[in-house]
């Protein structure tokens, strides 16, 4: 009877233990889904660049275009459709800044591209098309491959170099923070090298890696909120945060148009 009763004892108290679990397991959830995700963790603009020239043509009423190159990150994988990638949400935030003005944010992204091949393409489209700027975001195929970072800088200065030819100014964005990096001195190393070469050459860099990573130190759900099922790629969350970021510190280089002029038909590309 004894044990019986002990064994009828041990029982309830594993059920007992598994509701608890269970409860707690749901309770997790409820909080992770209770969670509101903040975009701001302070700035992460290298430095500030003028715009004076878009903001010129936004008072003329003329277009203002936008080339977005490189990567999956720029294509958008991890996003749920085309319109919740970077350059989309970009492009609907500037044209919120600026109501009425004619502004266009070209998508010229192409998944698994390191920096030479987008250099390529860069060239190609600086030279065959008019933009206003350039926001390359570069350098995380690089690192992941270990590629020579003597090399990726000098493929890095050609593109800034290509890019101040053809008129337009240029935004660097750096590789995204995740939580799987392997080699975290040789991934860290590329973004120091982007961080550098643009501080000498006087562009600026919005760096994705110290946002990400900020979200991540404040808390690491927020950054697994913010990233695709790979837990590479960032997801709509996170490419929603890029583009506000992104528009937030384009609207400060630019300036405050005195006034925005009517769009000037046909002009568009």
């Amino acid at each position: 009877m004894r044990k019986l009763v002990s064994l009828r004892f041990l029982m309830l108290a594993g059920a007992g233990l598994g509701l608890v679990a269970g409860a707690l397991t749901g309770t997790a959830r409820a909080d992770t889904a209770r969670m509101e995700f903040r975009c701001e963790a302070g700035s992460v603009l290298s430095q500030q660049a003028s715009l004076r020239a878009v903001r010129d043509k936004i008072e003329r009423g003329q277009p203002v275009t936008i080339l977005a190159i490189g990567s999956s990150s720029t294509e958008g994988i991890g996003a749920s459709s085309r319109k919740s990638s970077y350059p989309f949400r970009f492009e609907q935030r500037l044209r919120a800044i600026w109501p009425g003005a004619a502004v266009r944010v070209i998508n010229a992204g192409k998944g698994g591209e390191t920096a030479d091949q987008t250099l390529a393409r860069l060239r190609d489209e600086v030279s065959e098309n008019t933009y206003d700027l350039v926001v390359w975001q570069v350098g995380t195929n690089d690192a992941l491959k270990s590629d020579g970072q003597r090399r990726f800088g000098e493929i890095l200065k050609n593109g800034i170099d290509a890019t101040r030819r053809s008129g337009a100014a240029l935004l660097l964005v750096d590789p995204q923070y995740f939580p799987a990096i392997e080699n975290s001195a040789v991934f860290e190393g590329f973004v120091r090298s982007i961080r550098e070469i643009a501080a000498r050459e006087n562009v600026p860099v919005f760096s994705r890696f110290a946002l990400m990573k900020r979200w991540k130190e404040r808390n690491p759900q927020e950054l697994v909120m913010a990233l695709a099922a790979d837990k590479f790629h960032m997801n709509d969350t996170g490419y929603n945060c890029l583009a506000d970021g992104l528009a937030r510190d384009v609207q400060a280089m630019v300036g405050r148009p005195s006034s925005i002029g009517l769009p000037v038909a046909g002009t568009l590309r």
